[in-house]
């Protein structure tokens, strides 16, 4: 179960959000788009990071940078506490270490091959920072988070969800995540996750379900949730910018899988990979609108 966060707390970190980011764009990545008729597709599921969001990393995926240090003690400051009490470089390398040993233990005493943690628990046992307020510790880590990834929305983002919710289409999430990814969306298109067109009972976060991709725990329980509806993993299309983690995993629980080529910072080929070197996905994207045109929308 995920730490819980007031209403109000939420609300006044989707603000913060809004003030730490501006716009930018994604960096072209020269591939060719495949787009092909996926005809009969009753759902179409998205990846966040890298896909319908622009951001440098997947959160948790960088390791004791000096932009990260420097995030840290803006973020501290922001909050009303002194950077100079607290070692950056230690707090970035207790962190992953934290992160790396949850992950060992959750793998001993759970079935899953790739456990998620939760993010706030993890920063308040960071030994550098006890002497911070436990309930500023959700701000802080928006503060931090915000500033390293940058997050800004994908280009034809709106486009896409527009034409989609005119359709019967099913839309949902599958993501890595954390509590401040639905508030970093929220924050980015002005209206909650809902109301972009999300459906709440098809948006599977890695922190709520406690386990993240390339696990196929994260799958299944989608592809779960969709059979309720009658949809079928061959009536579903997903689309992420990770070959292994989105592509090669989506298509073992039987969906379409587009790989989301639009972003150098973020497209995530997994070339050294031996077992999906030859993967192929249904589809490649390299701009979100062109989902669109492979359903036949258009």
């Amino acid at each position: 179960m995920s730490t819980p966060i007031s209403p109000e707390d939420n609300a006044f970190l989707i603000e913060r959000i809004r003030k730490l980011t501006s716009p930018r764009q994604p960096i072209p990545t020269g591939m060719t788009p495949i787009i092909p008729i996926a005809k009969q597709i009753k759902a179409v599921m998205v990846d966040v990071y890298g896909t319908i969001l622009i951001t440098g990393n997947e959160p948790g995926l960088t390791s004791n940078t000096a932009h990260e240090r420097q995030s840290l003690v803006d973020a501290l400051k922001s909050i009303g506490f002194h950077p100079a009490s607290v070692n950056a470089s230690r707090t970035m390398s207790d962190l992953y270490r934290n992160i790396r040993t949850d992950h060992l233990e959750q793998r001993k005493t759970r079935e899953i091959d790739f456990p998620e943690v939760d993010i706030i628990e993890i920063w308040k046992n960071l030994p550098t920072l006890q002497d911070i307020d436990p309930d500023l510790i959700p701000r802080l880590i928006v503060e931090f988070v915000t500033r390293v990834e940058q997050p800004w929305l994908m280009p034809g983002l709106d486009e896409l969800l527009e034409t989609l919710n005119d359709t019967d289409i099913a839309l949902g999430i599958i993501s890595n995540s954390q509590f401040y990814t639905p508030l970093t969306l929220e924050a980015l298109s002005g209206k909650p996750v809902p109301e972009m067109g999300f459906d709440p009972d098809l948006c599977f976060y890695s922190y709520e379900c406690k386990a993240a991709k390339p696990s196929h725990y994260l799958y299944t329980m989608a592809a779960e949730g969709l059979a309720k509806r009658g949809i079928a993993p061959s009536q579903v299309l997903y689309i992420g910018n990770d070959l292994l983690k989105d592509v090669h995993a989506a298509m073992l629980v039987g969906f379409n899988a587009a790989l989301f080529a639009g972003d150098q910072q973020s497209l995530r080929l997994h070339e050294d990979n031996a077992a999906i070197r030859d993967h192929r996905p249904d589809a490649v994207f390299t701009h979100l609108t062109q989902a669109i045109q492979c359903l036949g929308i258009l």
